[in-house]
């Protein structure tokens, strides 16, 4: 039998990359939560700091979940919005979101996994989501 074993986000790596998210939202004076997920949609990672809203809990799997679709959750929300059909199937469904702040994670081109923030306004979120990214690239 041949199996297959996709590369998945370490949770080292996941761990960092919360952390980095929130020493930027300290920055800015906000209060986020960022959520790292593997391609399974387990949770890998994932820290809410205090203060932040009790639904942006929600939001930030659904953001992560979007994103593994391989598109951020933002450009998603664009793509659906120009569709009146797309936009109501699609905002009907429990773990997506068409909100900013959900990015894809890819090692070599391939997906490893999700990562996003929630909590402040969608463009703030996804500004510290794209900051902490860059931040570990360059590490």
């Amino acid at each position: 039998m041949d199996l297959y074993c996709p590369p998945l986000v370490s949770h080292q790596f996941a761990l960092k990359l919360v952390a980095k998210a929130t020493d930027l939202a300290l920055k800015e004076h906000l209060a986020v939560v960022s959520c790292v997920l593997d391609t399974t949609g387990r949770v890998k990672a994932k820290l809410a700091m205090d203060g932040v809203p009790l639904i942006a809990e929600t939001l930030v799997e659904q953001k992560a979940n979007t994103a593994l679709l391989s598109i951020s959750s933002g450009d998603f929300g664009e793509a659906v919005e120009a569709n009146a059909a797309h936009r109501e199937s699609f905002s009907s469904l429990d773990d997506i979101t068409l909100l900013s702040g959900g990015f894809p994670l890819f090692k070599e081109g391939q997906l490893v996994g999700a990562f996003a923030v929630a909590g402040a306004l969608p463009e703030q979120d996804a500004e510290i989501a794209q900051c902490a990214m860059q931040a570990l690239k360059e590490e």
